[in-house]
């Protein structure tokens, strides 16, 4: 009887011990899963979210950027760090409710992605064009945050000296721009521009 027992403990005992592997398994795959897709969705490919973002090149053609959707069917919109975007919101807040008027600052580039926002401001309907002057070397990436949605807006990458990202921003939306650089690139401090511009007009021509 007592033997019976114990082959009935083993066997249970080793199932559970193959469903624990099993869901193990499943958790490292999602995760790598993720990672991979992290990995695409922050990579050279620029996207935006719902025509937010364009890029002007130093000759003064405007390239727009394809949706997020289109490139990533199925996949949602990255979000960021709870306290990334606390953070945010509260410079927002202490610069006051209107604050595009103009930032022209030093910020230190590193190759994370995700790193907090360097400027916040309220959308009034106008295009904000954000820019680097100068940068440690020759390329570096722009995120924009949809505070509001609570998302990304858009993930320009491998910006040279001399292109701007413009943004078209809404009433009363708040949004973040971030900036990082390509992970062959050296980091350090860019100056950093970002300012009204008017309306995005003739996107994609000369």
């Amino acid at each position: 009887m007592m033997n019976r027992f114990r082959k009935i403990l083993s066997a249970a005992l080793a199932g559970c011990m193959a469903v624990s592997a099993l869901m193990m398994s499943a958790g490292a795959a999602n995760t790598g899963t993720e990672a991979a897709r992290e990995k695409a969705i922050y990579g050279s490919q620029a996207w935006t979210v719902n025509g937010a973002a364009a890029i002007q090149h130093s000759d003064g053609t405007v390239e727009p950027v394809p949706e997020f959707s289109a490139l990533y069917p199925g996949w949602t919109v990255p979000k960021q760090a709870a306290s990334v975007s606390s953070t945010a919101l509260a410079e927002v807040a202490d610069v006051g409710s209107h604050s595009i008027s103009g930032y022209y600052r030093n910020v230190y580039l590193t190759q994370d992605v995700k790193y907090k926002p360097f400027y916040s401001f309220l959308g009034n309907g106008e295009t904000v064009s954000a820019f680097a002057v100068t940068i440690p070397g020759s390329k570096y990436n722009l995120g924009i945050y949809n505070e509001t949605a609570q998302r990304d807006a858009g993930w320009l990458p491998n910006l040279s000296k001399g292109d701007r990202v413009l943004l078209q921003t809404a009433n009363g939306v708040y949004c973040s721009i971030r900036a990082s650089v390509p992970l062959n690139m050296p980091i350090g401090y860019s100056r950093m521009k970002v300012a009204e511009t008017g309306k995005i007009e003739n996107v994609g021509k000369n």
